[in-house]
């Protein structure tokens, strides 16, 4: 296999160290930490860094497109070789503070299981210009917080406009009014600065008809309000009225 100098192979969990330069001291996201070859499945990858005194972890994650870090490889039988898994992490300053001899290593963890590579060596020529100061925390938590502060603001931007939503819908308002027969049936929504919808409807009133007439069967009776407003009772003629009284909570009563 034939890849850039920027990539460590792995193979079997040992780990070859690329040919060249990694980076110079103190460059900035202009490398990336790589690392390419049939990575098993289910682990979390990290890449541990000392140099002296200082140590570093680095959380390592997969990459998709291997095809700008991976050269082509070569043909067998005809057919082109398998592209090999590829994991990284962008490089920044603070991972290369000091100049000289770096160990590194590659640990996978899944579950309750951890398993290294070989320890190799790789070197880190000096620059002229830059910050001399070791990262005060491991790179892997650098790396987690930038994401829970993303995520955080991504969840509270969320559920501000969840919570607008609900109170939109909770504090929605409804009026109705009636307009003549040929007139359209229409609604009109109207949103005040706060969110709440309000929806204003407009219903057409039906054709009046003709008043009907009250006539009374035998055995049978009914109720009408008269323009007085009082409660008339209808029954028909030379028959008993129903055995109906007020009783004194003001309630009509019918005896069956």
């Amino acid at each position: 296999m034939e890849y850039y100098s920027s990539v460590f192979t792995f193979d079997d969990w040992y780990l070859d160290k690329p040919v060249g330069t990694i980076a110079q001291q103190y460059d900035h996201l202009s490398h990336s930490l790589l690392v390419a070859g049939n990575l098993p499945d289910g682990y979390i990858w990290h890449m541990l860094v000392q140099c002296g005194d200082n140590f570093n972890i680095v959380l390592m994650e997969p990459i998709e497109d291997t095809a700008s870090a991976v050269a082509d490889l070569p043909e067998e039988d005809g057919e082109p070789e398998k592209k090999p898994k590829l994991i990284g992490a962008v490089l920044e300053r603070g991972w290369v503070g000091e100049s000289g001899k770096y160990s590194v290593q590659l640990r996978g963890v899944k579950g309750e299981e951890i398993r290294h590579t070989n320890l190799i060596t790789i070197r880190i020529p000096k620059s002229m210009a830059g910050e001399a100061q070791w990262p005060e925390i491991p790179s892997e938590f650098t790396q987690i917080e930038h994401r829970v502060n993303e995520t955080y603001e991504k969840v509270k931007n969320t559920a501000a406009e969840a919570e607008k939503a609900k109170n939109a819908i909770e504090n929605m308002g409804a009026t109705a009014k009636s307009v003549e027969p040929d007139e359209e049936a229409s609604v009109e929504k109207t949103v005040d600065e706060d969110g709440n919808i309000s929806l204003n409807f407009s219903i057409p009133k039906g054709e009046k008809g003709d008043p009907g007439d009250v006539v009374a069967h035998e055995g049978l009776y009914g109720f009408e309000v008269n323009p007085d407003g009082y409660l008339e009772l209808h029954y028909a003629d030379n028959t008993a009225a129903p055995n109906l009284s007020i009783n004194e909570d003001g309630y009509l009563v019918a005896e069956i």
